[in-house]
C-alpha cells in the first residue's frame, strides 16, 4: 500500500492523495474466515497508510466478492428481458 501511494503521489497529474481507497477482495471462504481476514487486512492497510503520512486519513472502502452466489441479473428492454 505504501508503494502504491508513493507512485500515486509522484505522478504529476495528482495534486493530492486520494480521499478514498477502494479494496476489492476475493477468495475468502465462509463468514468466520471472511470476518477474521477482513479485520486483519483492514488494520494492516490502515497502519500502512498512517506510516505513509500521519496527516493522511482517507476513507477505506472494502468490497468482498463472493463467486458462489445464485444472484442473476437481467436487462429489461421494453417488454423483452
Amino acid at each position: 500500500m505504501e508503494a502504491a501511494l508513493k507512485v500515486y503521489s509522484e505522478n504529476e497529474k495528482h495534486a493530492s492523495l486520494p480521499e478514498q481507497i477502494i479494496v476489492y477482495r476475493d477468495g475468502i471462504g465462509g463468514p468466520h474466515m471472511r470476518e477474521k481476514v477482513t479485520q486483519k487486512e483492514v488494520n494492516e492497510i490502515s497502519t500502512a497508510i498512517k506510516g505513509f503520512s500521519k496527516n493522511y486519513n482517507p476513507e477505506i472502502i472494502y468490497i468482498l466478492v463472493d463467486k458462489n452466489t445464485s444472484c442473476r441479473l437481467f436487462s429489461k428492454t421494453g417488454k423483452d428481458v
